[in-house]
């Protein structure tokens, strides 16, 4: 009954104003009006809205922000409602103005309660959001150091197992040079085509001993260097992983 009578009066005051002139842009706000008062009756707050912003700017009638801001208000837009009450204010009677600021003052608490929830909701999100990054941050952080863990625990070993393939291919090639003077001592005490002098069997013993030892110089060094290389090698392409792109949702 109070919208009613809040409308009735709205169209009492305009309706003399809006005889005087009956302009095409009269006409039309007043039909907007009429159209926004009929949506605002049926509780229709948020289509009554767009009406009589429209019908206040064609007519200019103050008693339309009044009515706005009750739309505004029943719409739950707290900030639109309160500046259009303070907009509507100083067309307002004088009797109505200790009524209309306490009505100001109301709406201004309300929205402060509602911008210190705003505000309050951001924080949160602000700090769940932090809370993601570092969480991220750390996930990264824990993975490069496993990469790291698994370099320093794979690369160690390869070198020392390609270090003892260098010291055995070293000892092989020591031994073949040793098989090659042991040789030559046994051509010294061996007639060519006769046979050898006792003195020369110790070195033929020697010469095989010596050949033996840098066949398997060679090849426990061949085998040592090619696993130690591989093992080293193994690390530096697995680090490659840390340059792919990484999914993170």
């Amino acid at each position: 009954m109070g919208r009613l009578i809040t409308v009735l009066a709205l169209l009492l005051v305009m309706g003399p104003a809006w005889a005087q002139d009956e302009s095409s842009s009269d006409e039309r706000a007043r039909s907007l009006f009429d159209d926004g008062a009929e949506a605002y009756e049926l509780g229709r707050y948020e289509d009554a809205i767009p009406l009589w912003e429209e019908s206040w700017r064609l007519s200019l009638q103050p008693l339309i922000l009044y009515n706005l801001a009750n739309a505004y208000e029943r719409a739950g837009q707290l900030e639109q409602a309160l500046e259009s009450l303070e907009r509507y204010r100083p067309s307002a009677p004088s009797e109505e103005r200790a009524v209309l600021d306490q009505r100001i003052e109301a709406l201004e608490v309300r929205v402060a309660a509602v911008q210190a929830e705003r505000d309050l909701e951001a924080a949160e999100d602000a700090r769940r959001e932090a809370e993601r990054l570092a969480e991220r941050q750390r996930a990264e952080q824990a993975e490069m150091r496993q990469e790291r863990s698994t370099e320093q625990t794979r690369s160690p070993a390869g070198w020392l197992v390609g270090g003892l393939g260098v010291a055995a291919l070293g000892t092989g090639l020591g031994f073949t040079v040793a098989a090659g003077n042991s040789r030559a001592q046994v051509a010294t005490y061996c007639v060519d085509g006769g046979p050898c002098s006792v003195q020369a069997a110790d070195y033929v013993a020697r010469n095989r001993t010596h050949r033996i030892a840098a066949w398997t110089g060679l090849g426990v060094g061949a085998v040592g260097l090619g696993v130690g290389s591989v093992m080293i090698a193994l690390p530096l392409c697995g680090s490659g992983v840390g340059l792919t792109v990484r999914r993170r949702w």
